[in-house]
């Protein structure tokens, strides 16, 4: 929403912006103006669409992951080796490099570090504070 005003000042701005507004324009003012603000908010909401998209996508991934395969990629994203993974978790190294192949088809990540970079924007996700 785009606040239209013929008295502007703080308090009424800080009411607008609380209640959704976007932006604001003060009367009078030109067709192009408000013209501009509308197109920015557009903008702004698309990019904000495309985000929210994006985090439930990669939500949505996550969550097909199995318990074991969670613990497996919560161990890989601390520096772990297989050898170490294999170890805590009681399961050979073969099984850990398994189950990482696993994880990074069904995340679809093409590198360890984009893996990782997703499961951080997960567990945001996941827990926000």
């Amino acid at each position: 929403a785009i606040f239209i005003t013929a008295f502007a000042d703080v308090p009424i701005a800080v009411t607008a912006m609380k209640s959704g507004a976007v932006d604001f324009l003060e009367k009078p003012f030109q067709p192009n103006d408000l013209l501009t603000k509308v197109e920015e908010a557009l903008r702004q909401d698309l990019i904000r669409q495309l985000l929210r998209s994006q985090r439930i996508k990669k939500k949505k991934k996550f969550e097909r992951l199995t318990r074991r395969e969670k613990e497996t990629l919560e161990l890989l994203r601390q520096g772990f080796p297989n050898k170490a993974i294999a170890a805590k978790l009681h399961i050979t190294e073969r099984a850990v490099e398994m189950r990482r192949a696993r994880i990074m088809e069904k995340l679809e990540a093409q590198s360890i570090a984009e893996l990782y970079e997703d499961f951080a924007t997960y567990r945001k996700l996941m827990d926000p504070n």
